[in-house]
């Protein structure tokens, strides 16, 4: 039976501002910019799976800054 899709995450204007301005910056070390691109795709509602492809990265990753951003706000 197949696992439900992980709901969205809810970030505020402010986070979304932020996060944004991370991708845009091109001295940004990549990892950071795939950490901003993981949370800003879970907040649109993109599934792991589907956001772990679009990224080209594992499925493992996007679980796990996923989880770090939800600790790192006291939400997990």
């Amino acid at each position: 039976m197949p696992r439900p899709a992980a709901a969205a995450l809810t970030i505020s204007d402010e986070e979304r501002y932020e996060l944004s301005q991370l991708v845009g910056i091109r001295k940004v070390p990549q990892s950071v910019g795939l950490r901003a691109r993981i949370v800003l795709g879970a907040a649109e509602g993109v599934g792991n799976k589907v956001l772990a492809r679009q990224l080209e990265t594992s499925v493992p990753t996007v679980l796990l800054w996923r989880l770090r951003f939800e600790e790192a706000r006291g939400i997990g």
